[in-house]
């Protein structure tokens, strides 16, 4: 089902894919959409999430979207670095999204 980690995973993967094709009122429900099935799944401080997190501020960041997109990147960068630790790539490309 649409609950599943794998098909959250693809759902994420399709926004990604979505976005670079410039497509971006496609990608957006679906950036939401593994985003909050990730939260439901998984808890705001699981790996998953934090990748959708960043994801979304991504996007949010191209889109000139300042005000949610900061929002989104402490949210994540604040989620890597307790879960995760400074070291881990996810904490490393949060810190570049500031």
């Amino acid at each position: 089902g649409n609950k599943h980690p794998d098909t959250l995973f693809s759902i994420n993967s399709m926004a990604i894919l979505l976005e670079a094709q410039g497509k971006l009122e496609e990608a957006e429900p679906l950036y939401k959409e593994a985003l909050f099935g990730r939260r439901e799944l998984f808890g705001n401080q699981h790996p998953d999430t934090l990748q959708s997190i960043l994801n979304f501020a991504v996007f949010r960041l191209d889109q000139r979207k300042t005000e949610e997109a900061q929002r989104l990147c402490k949210e994540g960068k604040d989620g890597c670095f307790a879960c995760l630790g400074h070291d881990h790539p996810y904490s490393k490309f949060a810190l570049n999204l500031e």
